[in-house]
């Protein structure tokens, strides 16, 4: 992972092992390669279009091999829908004043004796924070003093989580997932952004632009 000034904007250049022309002969091969790397650098990525190889061939009239399941699917950054507005509060919206541009596409094609899924394009600029991987912190609680003003925010938001988790066990599937996702999200966003005032420290006192390796 690398800090990047590009185009006035300072963020990360998080690349995840995947070049142009690279070519997969199954989706499943491509999409197990792609969740780990993803995991592995702490970023995650949402499917913005995609057109599978069923409704392609409604257009194309030409048979696909079944394991290809897309014709196409371009991936965003979860950060580039977040201005969007929906189910997010103000403060994550602030967070992110212009759409992440990160994003990688797949698309199929087809030779006279083979079709593969084959990486179109790629960006691998996040104009966000990226969180550097670390331990799971959750054993921390044990480290709060009962009483503190830590442990009132922990037990307020332990509230919280229990008056979700009701709603949860008496809402249908569609809306329990919807409640899952949610919660992702926002774990997600807040993981994301855990060292953020140690980040614009750090960019106050070197905001050259210049690339940076951690």
């Amino acid at each position: 992972m690398s800090k990047s000034g590009k185009g006035g904007t300072v963020g990360y250049v998080v690349p995840l092992g995947f070049s142009e022309g690279e070519r997969f002969s199954s989706f499943e091969e491509f999409n197990t390669r792609f969740k780990e790397a993803c995991q592995a650098n702490n970023v995650g990525f949402f499917k913005r279009s995609v057109q599978t190889i069923e409704a392609a061939k409604r257009k194309v009239n030409h048979s696909f091999r079944p394991e290809l399941k897309y014709y196409y699917v371009r991936y965003k950054c979860v950060f580039s829908r977040v201005l969007a507005g929906k189910g997010q509060t103000p403060s994550m919206t602030k967070k992110v004043l212009t759409a992440c541009p990160a994003a990688i596409s797949i698309h199929l094609r087809t030779t006279d004796v083979d079709q593969f899924l084959q990486v179109v394009n790629v960006e691998w600029f996040h104009n966000h924070p990226v969180s550097k991987k670390a331990e799971d912190t959750d054993s921390d609680i044990d480290n709060i003093i009962e009483g503190s003003p830590e442990y009132e925010n922990y037990r307020a938001v332990l509230a919280k989580g229990e008056r979700i988790a009701k709603l949860a066990a008496v809402s249908d599937n569609k809306r329990f997932q919807e409640i899952l996702k949610n919660l992702d999200d926002l774990i997600f966003y807040l993981k994301c952004f855990e060292n953020e005032d140690e980040e614009n420290l750090e960019l106050t006192k070197n905001n050259t632009g210049e690339l940076r390796t951690y």
